[in-house]
């Protein structure tokens, strides 16, 4: 934990929602890779606005199983949970890479909804955005087969936490095959056997641990998507 400084937090909303005189304390946080943000069933005390860094979001079973729900990155609200009534964690948040976020306790969140009543937008917006995604990945797992899934996840990580390099776009996050098997809905030795296959297809390759997509439109089409236009640097950043 350190000292807040507004100039570091471009994408936080809280600090873009904080008056300069305003009396609402924010604490900045930053986490190292593998380090947890939250547990499932502890209980909510405030919200983290990511500034910077990749959060994996998931749910334990009670095999230990984990199941990966989504991934956060800068400019998005974890730990608000959607039911008032329930002021219990219903998943776990841990660091793929450093982050830095703010932190915003309960009370200090309700003052600053007073002072700013536009941050109930961003907070709508952020669960809006949650649930659209849910609702994508629900979709995906019940009417594309394994194939398509994985295809599905290397076009969406590809335009979301991608950039264009000479040698194809690289996924700028680090899943294990255990977790990209988790975040498709399937075991890890088909994630292990399929991306065996796209990569004997030419259409990825992995270089110190980092997923390189060659043929970005060939897999928006796998994956039964509109065909991307070619990827601008600017676009991929």
């Amino acid at each position: 934990m350190t000292k807040h400084n507004k100039s570091l937090c471009e994408n936080c909303v809280f600090c873009c929602s904080t008056n300069p005189d305003s009396s609402v304390s924010l604490i900045r946080h930053v986490y190292k890779r593998g380090e947890i943000l939250f547990h499932q069933g502890t209980a909510r005390s405030g919200v983290f606005c990511i500034n910077e860094g990749i959060v994996k979001i998931f749910t334990t079973d009670r095999n230990g199983n984990q199941i990966i729900s989504h991934l956060a990155s800068g400019g998005d609200l974890l730990g608000h949970g959607h039911n008032p009534h329930k002021p219990i964690h219903f998943n776990s948040a841990m660091a793929l890479e450093n982050v830095s976020c703010c932190f915003l306790d309960m009370t200090h969140l309700r003052d600053l909804l007073e002072e700013n009543p536009l941050l109930m937008f961003n907070l709508i917006e952020n669960m809006e955005k949650e649930l659209s995604e849910a609702h994508d990945r629900n979709c995906n797992l019940i009417n594309k087969n394994v194939r398509e899934r994985l295809a599905y996840y290397f076009h969406t990580m590809a335009l979301k936490h991608g950039y264009l390099t000479s040698e194809g776009v690289r996924i700028n996050v680090r899943l294990t095959r255990e977790e990209i098997g988790s975040y498709i809905g399937t075991a890890h030795e088909t994630a292990i056997r399929f991306i065996s296959e796209f990569k004997s297809l030419g259409l990825i390759k992995e270089e110190e641990r980092f997923f390189y997509v060659l043929k970005p439109q060939e897999i928006a089409h796998l994956a039964g998507q509109d065909v991307v236009e070619e990827l601008s640097p600017r676009e991929m950043m």
